[in-house]
């Protein structure tokens, strides 16, 4: 910074400079007091004592006595602002001078001089010298006569103030210098941070009367970036940086705001959060959610929860109307559920005449339907859950007239009987009627109970009706309260259809003939197939009233070891947003044992990171690893565990006041087990394209490891032919993140369950497999899934194989299936299905026995499709037909959609780009037969100028060895 005034006044200021002068021969320190400058007689007494606060003071009150005018004295204090130092002949000054200026002590508000600060290396910097002085008409005489002090500004390239005294004996110089206080930081009102709005900037800082810079691209702020004078918006993705200055002042450090501004084009939920009231996630507490929602145009969100326990929705029928929908399309109202299609419901049952109107007006929340009294209804798809003998029934209620029957909903048997029905009556009173089974011996006694409220609903008068069910007792609840209860234990029929707005179904000639409708608007409709405690239906009214859809679960309907989740999809009545889904939530009441990311009785041949962690949050563990017992005295386990020898490690899980879990026990061995001597060499060894390829090795097994297998990865020209090689060698058995190993380069990885392990199928060992391990699936709701890669979509051609032990014939069981492109599957015999021609391709069931293993294989050479079991041909169809290119991911054991659920056991999972020829799956089929992976590439599968290869993994039960490489061959003409 450049000096600007070429002369000027120091002016006396409250708490600044004391100046002290003292004239020191060969170079003696100067010293000034913060509030005036004055004269010491005994040059030589200041030198002896100058280390002497008294007797400085004692001088300065001399000297003040002989001075023009009065000038207060400070106490020299070395915790004060002046810090002397001999050594490096220098004052430093840490006191600020106010507002560049001295002012007389007598009287603040006149001021004498002007001071210029020059900065260099964060500090102030002044010069004392008398060499060349030259005397200024602003001159301060301390002393009347004897001794003046001067200040004028130095030439510009010295970057220096110069402070001259003059006395008739002494010439002194010396260099003081004053640290700046930094300016404060520029502070923004909104966080760095993702935003789905405008966002509103304001920046301030803690130093008052600062200026503050900012720059809005990322680039470096200075003085002459754009000055901060107002807030200002934000609509798109920005960096923000800001500076701060203020004169006398060093320059604030530089912030730094990143906004990442996505505003939505549709209603967008963010910030999903499941949380437990208590943080401990135990049973005792309830669950709740938080999140937070935007529309364009500000309009009001709507976010409708689909509460799921252990992947599986709470409720049968989800229905709050909050999005507009009108017309009698099948299955045109969306049951917000993890069912699909299956309990959607229609309006007016396809008719019409019959439909309700959607609308806003009178509406508890959000969206809802007006019935006109007359024949409006909806029905509700049919579903093999309405088949519980327990159930809960929810809706909102506003009728419109009383004084008559009118009903809300009813579920009926394909009999036209009803398991139950629920309606206002006359009398204005809510009425629940529970049926019986249609073929039991009740009915000959009575076919229905009948309880009503004590309530009375008035026109006009919102009201939340809930009924509930248990074969113990049949409860009304109106507004969260519980209403009637009575004793019932009638067995209710198997469920058909469930209806809104109406009392009576008949299924005659008149399809859906209807009476008693509903006169009023009706919203929230929830059917549940069991009966909700009272205290849950106390928090779904709370929250209902508080303008929510359900965002809490009492702890009464929570149990022990569940894992919840919550999907969340916003409307605006108009429009949906994308379904956004909250973190799992483990509920339990005891703590569950630690994992590890590697497997108990492991050989290795390296050292292994090991993770210790739980599938709760908040938990804390403790491990040793001398086979000793863990308590929470023991190691807490904070990183990574380095392992490279035989050792046993043993852990256990901690959190708050809960029982502490059981102790997990990991045992890692690092003794030898390896291969040797392994060649890849043609039948005749001259390498032609007429002879077969075959690896050959020895296993090193010095420890008798068990179930030992050699898994192989044939190349051809350096990459596997294999686009999946799933050979299910290795003991899996959580549902962790595609941790079910493709021994393909392509590293297609599998997660059991898709992430759930109630989905999961069992691993089950050689004993009970074709070669190795493999996993058997319980036919309900068992898979293994595969993300979509480009990898499985097929255009040329393919081949899908397996060896298979089917329990089951009786219904459609998937093997593969990648849903809208191809499915292998058990039906009416072992199919292949094109999705983009809808043919199939049948080998007859016949040639499928149940409890007995079968190699599977369907191939697809561009033109004609093929099944084979066994390595033989079973049948075959032309079909050019390209399969479609989807999205979906692909499953082994089941269909993403409808079930399909293989019965039995599955394994050596392969699939390639390319069709096998005949002889080649006959060569898979004799290879598992001997209870080996695929050693052999018969002559059929090569050509003149390929070079082939093979990696060798040599496994365990437990664990894989990294591959061995194979020596190349380079097939001749």
């Amino acid at each position: 910074m450049n000096l600007k005034n070429k002369a000027g006044i120091i002016p006396l200021v409250t708490g600044v400079i004391i100046t002290l002068i003292s004239i020191i021969i060969a170079g003696i320190i100067i010293s000034f007091a913060s509030d005036y400058f004055g004269s010491l007689e005994d040059i030589q007494n200041y030198n002896n004592n100058k280390n002497n606060l008294e007797y400085i003071n004692n001088v300065l009150n001399d000297l003040s006595s002989k001075g023009e005018g009065s000038y207060k004295l400070i106490d020299l204090d070395p915790t004060n602002i002046i810090t002397f130092n001999q050594t490096e002949n220098n004052i430093t000054i840490t006191q600020i001078v106010k507002n560049n200026n001295f002012y007389k002590k007598q009287d603040e508000n006149k001021q004498i001089g002007n001071l210029n600060i020059s900065k260099e290396n964060m500090k102030l910097i002044f010069t004392l010298d008398l060499n060349n002085i030259v005397d200024l008409n602003n001159s301060i005489d301390i002393t009347s006569t004897r001794q003046k002090v001067k200040f004028e500004v130095a030439d510009d390239s010295s970057s220096s103030f110069k402070i001259a005294v003059n006395r008739e004996d002494a010439v002194v110089s010396e260099e003081i210098q004053i640290i700046l206080e930094d300016a404060s930081p520029a502070l923004s009102n909104v966080s760095s941070g993702t935003y789905y709005s405008e966002q509103t900037i304001t920046l301030t800082s803690l130093t008052e009367s600062s200026t503050i810079y900012y720059t809005l691209d990322g680039s470096t702020p200075t003085d002459s970036s754009t000055e901060y004078t107002t807030s200002f918006s934000l609509t798109e993705t920005t960096t923000l940086k800001t500076i701060t200055y203020k004169e006398n002042y060093n320059p604030s450090e530089i912030t730094t705001y990143t906004y990442t501004i996505d505003i939505p084009t549709e209603p967008t939920v963010y910030n999903q959060l499941l949380f437990s009231s208590e943080g401990n996630d135990t049973t005792d507490e309830n669950l709740e959610i938080s999140f937070s929602s935007i529309s364009p145009g500000g309009v009001d969100t709507y976010i409708i929860t689909d509460w799921r326990k252990d992947n599986s929705s709470m409720w049968l029928i989800n229905t709050p109307f909050d999005k507009q929908v009108s017309g009698y399309t099948s299955g045109n109202i969306k049951s917000y559920t993890s069912y699909g299609t299956t309990y959607n419901g229609t309006l007016g049952a396809g008719y019409s005449t019959r439909t309700p109107t959607w609308t806003t007006t009178n509406c508890p929340l959000g969206g809802c339907y007006n019935f006109d009294g007359s024949d409006d209804y909806i029905s509700f798809g049919n579903g093999s859950l309405y088949n519980n003998k327990y159930f809960t029934t929810c809706v909102y209620i506003r009728p419109d007239t009383v004084n008559k029957q009118q009903g809300l909903f009813g579920q009926y048997d394909n009999h036209g009987v009803y398991r139950y029905r629920v309606y206002l009556n006359s009398n204005n009173k809510i009425y629940f009627e529970v049926g019986c089974d249609y073929s039991s011996p009740e009915c000959s006694s009575g076919w229905k109970t009948t309880i009503y409220s004590n309530k009375t609903i008035s026109a006009g008068e919102t009201a939340y009706v809930c009924v509930t069910y248990d074969e113990q007792y049949a409860k009304i609840y109106i507004n969260g309260d519980l209403d009637k209860s009575q004793a019932e234990t009638r067995h209710i029929g198997a469920g058909y259809l469930n209806y809104l707005g109406t009392n009576t179904y008949t299924p005659s000639v008149i399809k859906y003939s209807v009476s008693y409708t509903f006169d009023g608007i009706l919203d929230e409709f929830l059917v549940k197939d069991t009966a909700y405690s009272a205290e849950q239906i106390k928090q779904m009214y709370t929250d209902l009233e508080s303008g929510k859809h359900i965002n809490s679960i009492a702890s009464q309907e929570t149990g022990s070891d569940e894992q919840w989740s919550v999907y969340l999809t916003p409307t605006d009545l108009t429009d949906e947003g994308t379904t956004k889904v909250t973190n799992n939530l483990y509920v339990d009441e005891i703590l569950t044992p630690p994992l590890s990311n590697y497997p108990s009785a492991t050989y290795f041949d390296s050292s292994i990171d090991v993770n210790l962690f739980t599938l709760r949050t908040g938990n804390t563990i403790y491990y040793t690893t001398d086979g000793s017992t863990p308590t929470d005295s023991s190691t807490e386990f904070t990183d990574l565990i380095n392992i490279s020898e035989d050792i046993t490690l043993k852990a256990i899980n901690y959190k708050g006041s809960l029982t502490p879990s059981s102790v997990s026990t990991f045992n890692y061995s690092f003794a030898t087990l390896d291969l040797s001597n392994i060649l890849l060499s043609s039948s005749s060894d001259t390498n032609t394209s007429s002879e077969d390829l075959n690896i050959t090795y020895t296993i090193n097994n010095p420890n008798s490891y068990t179930d030992v297998t050699v898994i192989t990865d044939w190349k051809k020209n350096g990459n596997s032919i294999a686009v999946l090689n799933m050979p299910f060698d290795v003991n899996i058995s959580n549902s962790n993140y595609k941790n079910v190993k493709d021994y393909s380069d392509n590293l297609n990885h599998a997660t059991l369950g898709d992430g759930d392990s109630n989905n999961s199928p069992t691993w089950t060992n050689s004993s009970s497999c074709k070669v190795g391990g493999c996993y058997d699936f319980d036919g309900v709701n068992d898979t293994i899934n595969i993300e979509n890669e480009s990898d499985f979509d097929f255009t040329n051609a393919f081949t899908l194989s397996a060896w298979i032990y089917p329990r089951d014939l009786t219904a459609s069981k998937a093997i593969f299936r990648k849903d809208s492109a191809y499915i292998l599957y058990l039906s009416t015999g072992l199919d292949l299905y094109n999705w983009a021609d809808s043919t199939r391709l049948i080998c007859d069931i016949s040639n499928i026995t149940v409890n007995t293993w079968q190699l599977v294989t369907a191939t697809w050479d561009g033109t004609t499709k093929k099944i084979y079991v066994d390595g033989t041909l079973c049948n075959s169809l032309t079909d050019s037909t390209n399969f479609n290119t989807t999205d979906n991911d692909i499953r082994i054991g089941s269909s993403s959609t409808v079930g399909m659920n293989f019965d039995g056991l599955i394994d050596e999972a392969l699939v390639l780009d390319f069709a096998l020829t005949q002889d080649q799956i006959t060569a898979l089929y004799n290879a598992g037969v001997a209870g080996k992976h695929l050693e052999t590439i018969d002559s059929s599968e090569t050509t003149s100028g390929e070079e082939w290869s093979a990696n060798l993994f040599v496994t365990t039960n437990q664990s894989s060895k990294s591959a061995d490489e194979s020596n190349s061959i380079t097939i001749l003409p």
